[in-house]
């Protein structure tokens, strides 16, 4: 679920980034808050605590308002809601993982952030 650029990436990451995952929403949501990720690749329809409430969640606290969230959904109609809700891009599903790794590296360029080499 999030994505960080600052650890050493274990065998097999994503191009010098570390990727966490998280099972749920809450979960999620949780490892946003302990690891403040690069990044957040959001799903809207996660078990538990769902999409919509972990972006509102990030966006609300001070702590995470700065992380740049990518929805990936099959939800065409929600795109408009969700970046009313505040994600800074939008994918549908499906969706091919160097789709997902060409828009972070996107957002990480236009944050200003280093780019894993």
């Amino acid at each position: 679920m999030g994505i960080s650029n600052r650890a050493p990436p274990p065998a097999g990451g994503l191009d010098g980034w570390t990727v966490f995952t998280a099972a749920d929403g809450r979960s999620g949501l949780d490892k946003t808050i302990e690891l403040t990720p690069d990044a957040l690749v959001l799903d809207l329809a996660m078990p538990i605590v769902d999409g919509w409430t972990v972006l509102k969640h990030v966006r609300e606290s001070s702590l995470t308002a700065h992380i740049p969230v990518v929805v990936v959904s099959a939800l065409s109609e929600a795109r408009d809601d969700a970046f009313a809700a505040g994600c800074d891009a939008y994918l549908m599903k499906p969706c091919a993982p160097d789709v997902v790794y060409l828009q972070l590296r996107a957002l990480m360029r236009l944050r200003g952030d280093p780019l894993p080499v």
